[in-house]
């Protein structure tokens, strides 16, 4: 799926914006440090990957990204390249969290399809953060569209950004793509890039690897609950079938030698006739 850079960095914003109210694996927030997985130093690249995840690999505790001061929420607005920071006020912090809270709610209405409500709280919300698109530089970056103008509120400004990164989903018919991850211990947001929209995982070495690994453990006691005596086995990691298969191998070489030693000795006896004969040993 081909999206501008526009798209794609308010898409960033608005996964890790409504990540910091959700949680991953553990109970940690979701938020990410500002790279995201499958780009290069933070670049905009993020197609390779499949997806635009929303986390990291769990480093945050607590409310650590949670945007739960002026501060942290001056440094999600400095990660994402926010013009006007100085501008911030601590009314911005209560702002931020209920503007996070409906852009969650329209992700939800993307994920159950429900276009309408998406659409009607999408426009409610950028006409509330006072949304009037522009095309502008500054920091040196080149054009680039702002959904609202400098001097509004920061919050507004944050969440205005994400949520025009939902609208162009919508408007072209891939708010489908928008998907929360699958695991059981996560449930963070982020955007399917892949091809035939088959990704499930925020990320798949992760959230992926661990549900494959609950579900393949589970088959092996499932199946070890039908077998007499394995299902101890198989709970403990397989040590006392390798301690059985060690002692079954010791007494088959036991064996082996009690049944052929007699051979042994034979062909051994008769080297040393043959040796004993030869010219070599004459000489």
């Amino acid at each position: 799926m081909g999206l501008g850079a526009d798209q794609l960095e308010a898409l960033v914003v608005c996964v890790e914006l409504v990540n910091t109210g959700r949680t991953v694996s553990g109970g940690q927030p979701a938020a990410t440090s500002g790279a995201l997985r499958g780009t290069t130093s933070g670049a905009l690249s993020g197609t390779t990957s499949g997806a635009l995840p929303g986390t990291t690999s769990g480093a945050l505790h607590g409310t650590a990204g949670r945007l739960a001061s002026l501060e942290e929420v001056i440094a999600f607005g400095r990660r994402h390249r926010v013009e006007n920071l100085s501008a911030a006020r601590a009314s911005d912090v209560p702002r931020l969290h209920m503007l996070r809270s409906r852009l969650d709610a329209i992700v939800v209405a993307c994920q159950a399809g429900d276009e309408d409500a998406a659409i009607r709280d999408l426009n409610t919300l950028l006409a509330e953060t006072g949304a009037v698109p522009q095309i502008v530089t500054h920091d040196g970056r080149p054009p680039h569209i702002h959904v609202t103008r400098a001097a509004a509120p920061l919050a507004d400004r944050i969440a205005a950004h994400s949520a025009m990164g939902l609208a162009e989903l919508v408007v072209a018919g891939q708010s489908g793509r928008v998907r929360t991850c699958a695991s059981p211990e996560c449930d963070a947001v982020f955007i399917d890039l892949s091809r035939n929209q088959s990704r499930r995982y925020c990320d798949s070495r992760t959230c992926g690897n661990r549900v494959h690994v609950a579900a393949y453990r589970s088959r092996r006691l499932s199946v070890a609950a039908q077998r007499p005596g394995r299902a101890a086995r198989v709970a403990d990691g397989g040590r006392a079938s390798r301690a059985s298969r060690l002692r079954r191998t010791i007494w088959a070489a036991r064996k082996i030698r009690a049944r052929y030693s007699h051979l042994l000795f034979g062909l051994l006896k008769l080297f040393g006739l043959f040796w004993a004969d030869s010219p070599c040993q004459a000489a």
